[in-house]
């Protein structure tokens, strides 16, 4: 008898404006998106990506869409559902030095692609093997 391994699933970096998206606005279509990805694919997250998300996340900016108790049990929902990882490799090819960070958590886990709306993400496309998509988009080449 031979052993047939498990589909893999994707491995998915989200960037935190697409966090942002899905998680202020619960009914709509990035909601939606983030949670068809979190049934189907592996999402990654580094301490890097998660601080950001955290703080970004935190700003009395968003109390108008949800209140910030709601906003960081999201985040908790998150955080328990993405594998972390470590990145060792150091980038600097995104344009926003602050954006490299999505690049090398991608990198680490080896993640099929990344979701943004950033323009500074964007305009990298297919990162060393690793597409880079917005929302839509990426819902339809992935789920």
């Amino acid at each position: 008898m031979s052993y047939v391994p498990e589909l893999s699933r994707k491995r998915v970096v989200f960037d935190t404006s697409s966090l942002i998206a899905a998680c202020i606005y619960p009914d709509r279509a990035p909601a939606q998106v983030f949670m068809q990805a979190l049934l189907r694919c592996e999402l990654i997250s580094s301490k890097e990506t998660l601080t950001e998300a955290i703080e970004v996340l935190g700003r009395a900016k968003f109390d108008r869409w949800r209140p910030l108790a709601v906003r960081m049990e999201w985040l908790h929902l998150y955080v328990a559902n993405t594998l972390q990882v470590y990145p060792a490799e150091r980038v600097t090819d995104c344009r926003d030095a602050k954006d490299n960070k999505f690049l090398e958590a991608a990198l680490a886990a080896k993640a099929s692609v990344i979701v943004s709306s950033d323009d500074d993400l964007q305009t990298l496309h297919h990162y060393r093997g690793i597409d880079i998509l917005n929302l839509q988009e990426f819902a339809k080449k992935y789920l």
